[in-house]
C-alpha cells in the first residue's frame, strides 16, 4: 500500500515537471503571440469578442503555464494539458465571464464536440444570453 502511494506521488510529480516544461517551450515558441492574434484567427464581423476574452482568460487559469499565448486549433486535453474533469468547470467560467447561460448544453450543437480552442469559443457562441450581468464589460476589457 505504501509502496502504492510513492509511486503515484513520484508520477503525479514528474507529470506536473513534464507539464511545466511543455508549457514552458509552447511559450518560448509563441513569445511574440498574443490575444490579439488568437482574436485575428476568427471571423471579424460575427465572432463575438467578450467570448474570446472569456475563452482566452479562463484558459490562462487552468493551462499549466498560465503565460501559454493560446491559439484557436491548441487542443484542450493535448496540447494545454487541462484535465478532463476541468473541462466542466471551464466552461462555467466562460459562460459567466461572457454572460452566456450554462442552461442546456446537451441542446447544444457542439456538445460532446468540444475538443480545440476554437470549439470551445463555438460552443460558447451558440449559448443563449444569460440574464445576468457580464463580470467583464468591453470597456473594461479593452477590445470595445
Amino acid at each position: 500500500m505504501l509502496t502504492l502511494l510513492a509511486a503515484s506521488a513520484v508520477w503525479i510529480s514528474i507529470s506536473k515537471v513534464c507539464d511545466l516544461r511543455h508549457g514552458r517551450e509552447m511559450t518560448k515558441r509563441r513569445s511574440n503571440e498574443s490575444i490579439c492574434d488568437f482574436a485575428k484567427s476568427f471571423p471579424r464581423r460575427t465572432t463575438d469578442t467578450l467570448v474570446l476574452r472569456a475563452v482566452y482568460e479562463s484558459l490562462q487559469d487552468f493551462v499549466a503555464s498560465p503565460s501559454v499565448p493560446i491559439r484557436s486549433l491548441d487542443r484542450l486535453v493535448e496540447d494545454l494539458r487541462l484535465g478532463v474533469e476541468d473541462l466542466d468547470d471551464l466552461v462555467d467560467e466562460v459562460s459567466e465571464l461572457a454572460g452566456r447561460s450554462t442552461d442546456d448544453w446537451e441542446k447544444n450543437p457542439y456538445f460532446g464536440k468540444v475538443e480545440t480552442v476554437g470549439d470551445l469559443v463555438r460552443f460558447t457562441m451558440v449559448q443563449p444570453s444569460s440574464n445576468k450581468s457580464v463580470r467583464m464589460p468591453l470597456a473594461e476589457a479593452g477590445i470595445a
